[in-house]
Parts: C-alpha cells; structure tokens; sequence
C-alpha cells in the first residue's frame, strides 16, 4: 500500500452509506459504488467526463445519460473534476494512517538494529541465564496520569481520538499536521514544566481548540482566542 495512494482498502460505513442512498435502484446503487471504487484508487477527484463515467460504470451512453441526473447530487464538479467530501475526509484519514505505520515501522528496525549493536558490543563475560524481560503489554507504554507530560504522549490512543474530532468537524486539512500539533501541545508543556491531573483530558482540550489554533495571525496578533485558551489550559493544571 503506498503512502501517497492506499488502494487496496477502502472503508465503507455500511450505515452512512445506506441512510445516504436510500432511494438509489440497484443498477444506480451499482453504478455509484463503482464511481467510488474509481474515486479510491485515482487517489482523489475524477474526470467529470462523460465517455470516462459512463465507461467506469460499464454503462452504454444511453443509459449513462439516465444515470448521471441521479448520482451526478453525490459529487461537487469543479475545474472539470468530479469531487466527493466524504471519501476525500477517508483517504486523508488513510494515508496518515499509512505513514503512521511506516514511521513506526523504521522506528522499530532502528530499535532492533540499535539493540542488536549493544549486544555485540556486551563482554562474553556479561553473559547469564537470568531472564528476559517480558515485553509492556499494548496500551501500557504511556500513562497519561497525574504529573508532568510522559515522554510518549500524545500516543496512538490520543492521535486518533483527535483524528476522528477533526474529520467529524470537517477540518480534515488538521489531520495532515497531526505531529506539528504534537510538537506544539509538548513544547507547550514542557517549557512551562506543566503538570496535569488527566493528560488525555488536557490533549482532548487542545484538540478541540486546534481550529482556532490553526487560524492565521492578523496583524501580528495572536490567532483569534489563542491566548484566552492558553489562559484556560494553565488554570486547569
């Protein structure tokens, strides 16, 4: 799967899909998951041409001029191209995912080869029977409890709770700074030698007050709210 086009899985949720279609025929059922199938694997926006639609919906011309009134509403047409916001908001949301899971891939072998390294490096000498440590179960590597920032937080947990607030508000453009948000909620913090009683609380606040973080400055000011914000997260912790 690449990171710039994951095309070989497409989320459908089965619910949206249905309450969304629900007076579509069987062959316009047919013919607009085909146009989504289309959608997935170009990686974004299709041609609006009809010779191009009518053929990806194994459709005659005939029958595509019969089609197209009724599934033409599910697309927004712009500079010649067929656009549509839900399946735009999932292949945002797949390839983070995507590089997610090659970052943490190399971070893995670095580790591994980095671990190896030391043992060879080990005198024969230091050597024993005495057993290995069992590995930390999944979901305990960070605890986000009462004190200063953990080292790993925000961890895969907290991205994704924040993925799915971002894409629900519509602000899919948010999940493509997911690690300078990170970066900035730490340096934040951190150089305030902050504590906090519910880390994952303190990040959900910051998660939803991202969009107003994100704002342009006007005027060399602030973004609109941002210091009010900040004010609010110091009083909490």
């Amino acid at each position: 799967m690449s990171a710039r086009k994951p095309d070989e899985w497409m989320p459908l949720n089965v619910g949206h899909y249905l309450r969304d279609t629900t007076r579509l025929t069987r062959d316009q059922h047919g013919a607009y998951l085909l146009l989504l199938f289309a959608y997935w694997t170009n990686g974004g926006a299709i041609p609006a041409d009809d010779s191009q639609l009518a053929a990806t919906v194994k459709a005659t011309r005939g029958e595509w001029r019969k089609l197209k009134p009724v599934l033409a509403p599910y697309f927004q047409e712009r500079d010649g191209l067929w656009f549509n916001k839900r399946a735009d908001l999932e292949l945002v949301r797949a390839r983070g995912f995507v590089e997610r899971k090659s970052r943490a891939a190399k971070a893995g072998a670095d580790a591994r080869w980095d671990s190896k390294r030391n043992a060879d490096a080990l005198p024969t000498h230091c050597q024993s029977d005495a057993p290995l440590p069992l590995p930390i179960p999944e979901g305990e590597h960070t605890n986000a409890s009462k004190g200063p920032l953990p080292e790993n937080f925000p961890d895969q947990e907290a991205r994704h709770w924040a993925e799915q607030h971002w894409l629900g508000k519509g602000r899919a453009d948010l999940c493509t700074l997911m690690d300078e948000e990170v970066a900035k909620f730490r340096d934040y913090n951190i150089a305030g030698l902050r504590t906090s009683a519910d880390w994952r609380a303190t990040w959900r606040t910051w998660v939803r007050n991202a969009m107003d973080f994100s704002k342009a400055a006007r005027n060399g000011a602030p973004p609109r709210g941002k210091a009010k914000i900040l004010t609010i997260l110091d009083e909490k912790n």
